[in-house]
């Protein structure tokens, strides 16, 4: 009786003890001290191998421990590193990192990178840097010109809303046109006009561009689109496009 009751009482402090070695990421994945310590450490300078490793689960898990780390590694000399810390503090969503991001962008030469501290910044969702994404509207890479189109959809303001419906007139490229509707409906969502544009792209003979409206249709969850996604799910043959319609019909159908 003694030793069960000893179990009872020791119990709470045993548990209380284990809790403060974990550390609660946002995803509510439980990080040991230890393990979280050792992944900031190969984050800065691992092999090549676990440092991307680290770098990814920072992102993933969320773990704002790594936010110094990965701010440094977007000065590395490896573009890779460059790019995946970026989006690693683009998951993270520390507003603090912005100014770091925005000096980053200013030097960076390599598009994939420069694209991914472009959505970096959006995701940190502060109206002052709309200025500073929209003029990447005009960037001659592709790449980049999308990224800054769904930066923006992340920084909403009448300022954003008019440089994009000028992007709507102005890019050459059909496939980002549902890229630029996607943010243009996130600042106003009942806007029929951007809708029936949005949907209409799902008959496009450009694979993706039917790709990138089926999931900006299911990313905003326009109930409208129902009756043509089905009509475009039996047209479809790309398997990739498939799916994404797929995902599209299925969250549109059982939307609130």
């Amino acid at each position: 009786m003694k030793a069960f009751l000893s179990f009872v009482f020791l119990c709470p402090i045993l548990l209380f003890a284990i809790e403060r070695e974990r550390d609660w990421s946002a995803h509510n994945v439980p990080v040991l001290k230890k393990e979280r310590q050792q992944l900031i450490e190969d984050a800065e300078s691992g092999n090549p191998e676990a440092r991307l490793r680290a770098i990814k689960r920072c992102g993933w898990w969320r773990i704002t421990y790594c936010y110094r780390v990965l701010v440094q590694n977007l000065n590395d000399v490896d573009p890779i590193i460059r790019r995946e810390s970026a989006e690693a503090l683009g998951l993270l969503r520390i507003p603090a990192a912005r100014p770091y991001i925005k000096k980053a962008l200013e030097k960076e030469t390599v598009t994939d990178v420069k694209a991914r501290m472009i959505l970096a910044l959006g995701f940190s969702g502060q109206f002052e840097d709309a200025e500073v994404i929209q003029k990447y509207l005009k960037d001659p890479e592709t790449t980049v010109r999308r990224h800054a189109a769904l930066a923006l959809g992340y920084v909403a303001d009448n300022k954003t809303e008019k440089a994009l419906e000028e992007a709507l007139k102005t890019e050459k490229k059909e496939h980002l046109i549902p890229v630029i509707l996607k943010s243009l409906l996130i600042i106003s969502p009942e806007n029929t006009k951007y809708q029936n544009m949005l949907i209409e792209k799902l008959f496009s003979d450009d694979i993706w561009t039917r790709f990138y409206a089926a999931e900006a249709i299911r990313d905003l969850k326009i109930k409208e689109a129902r009756t043509a996604l089905q009509k475009a799910l039996s047209l479809e043959e790309n398997k990739i496009v498939r799916r994404r319609l797929y995902d599209a019909f299925i969250t549109v159908l059982y939307a609130d």
